[in-house]
């Protein structure tokens, strides 16, 4: 399920609640896969290779300190 548009003027529980503990787990994780990340969890990995824009790469480690801090913020939401 795509995830909609957060408006900031809605309440963080609010818009957070509307979603399942497998969404936020897979909204958190986005900006590592975006990278490439290879996931240990069989559930992330197959669902990020059902997607058409990921690809796998072997070399990429995932370190929240090398995210923007945009995208810092974000994982730190979707905890």
């Amino acid at each position: 399920m795509p995830l909609p548009y957060y408006s900031s003027s809605e309440p963080k529980d609010d818009f957070y609640a509307r979603f399942t503990p497998e969404q936020r787990r897979i909204a958190k994780n986005l900006p590592f896969a975006h990278r490439g990340y290879i996931f240990n969890s069989k559930e992330l990995q197959d669902y990020f290779e059902s997607t058409t824009w990921y690809i796998p790469d072997p070399d990429y480690k995932a370190d929240v300190s090398t995210l923007s801090e945009t995208e810092q913020l974000w994982v730190e939401y979707w905890k």
